[in-house]
């Protein structure tokens, strides 16, 4: 097994990846603004720009991980960092938000939209799909003592992926690799195995700053991040595992 990371940090986040013998690093973008309101084009580009030109960067931060295919504020429209990306040359690992619903039809119409518009100036940028974020880690137990919000299980995570795959199936994007981000401590509950048997690769977030229950001083941050992984990859059946969020508050 290759590891394979898409490092993120907090909001604004960092992320890196060995996929296809190939080292990929670059930021999460978030839909809206820190202000909340939806981000244009033009505010993409300029994010995505800015992390390509970053002074001192130990590569070139050239992907960047969405959480949704829909454009903010609307019901299903595709997400203005499709646009983005095709005028800067940017890669995408893209997103499907899956908590608090029931289907994903929109989110599949938005995706569907945008590659009908862009064809392969977009499906040659994209290097893989996640079907939710941390859904698994809301519903479980210390995702509710945290209070994370809403979430979603993991029968209706396979349901989505599996969704996800039939409407692509005969689209350009029919040979887009699956994924699924998650805490670490989500993986390695076996409640959740379908959906490791489910993805095509394993996507974990880790942040050892939050794990106070553990002897989490910056000291230690290292140690604790690697055993994640390592606990991570234990139950991942040989399957990539990418990192998409990692840092220090």
């Amino acid at each position: 097994m290759r590891f394979s990371s898409l490092l993120a940090v907090a909001a604004a986040t960092v992320s890196t990846a060995v996929a296809q013998d190939s080292l990929i690093l670059g930021f999460n973008a978030g839909a809206t603004t820190d202000k909340g309101t939806p981000k244009t084009q033009e505010e993409f580009e300029k994010e995505f720009k800015t992390a390509k030109s970053l002074s001192g960067a130990p590569g070139n931060f050239n992907t960047i991980r969405l959480y949704s295919n829909i454009q903010a504020g609307t019901p299903d429209e595709p997400i203005a960092a499709f646009a983005a990306a095709v005028a800067t040359n940017t890669k995408l690992l893209l997103g499907i938000w899956a908590s608090g619903t029931d289907n994903i039809d929109n989110e599949l119409k938005a995706l569907n939209s945008a590659v009908s518009e862009y064809g392969t100036k977009l499906t040659d940028l994209i290097v893989g799909l996640s079907v939710g974020s941390e859904d698994l880690y809301r519903v479980s137990e210390p995702g509710i003592r945290n209070k994370s919000g809403v979430g979603n299980s993991a029968e209706v995570i396979v349901e989505f992926i599996k969704t996800a795959r039939e409407q692509l199936k005969n689209t350009p994007l029919k040979d887009v690799k699956f994924t699924h981000v998650d805490t670490w401590t989500a993986w390695v509950n076996s409640s959740n195995k379908a959906v490791i048997d489910e993805v095509d690769f394993l996507s974990v977030n880790a942040f050892p700053f939050y794990e106070s229950e553990r002897d989490n001083q910056i000291s230690n941050a290292g140690s604790l991040l690697a055993s994640a992984l390592e606990a991570t990859e234990g139950v991942s059946g040989g399957k990539d595992v990418w990192i998409t969020e990692t840092g220090w508050a």
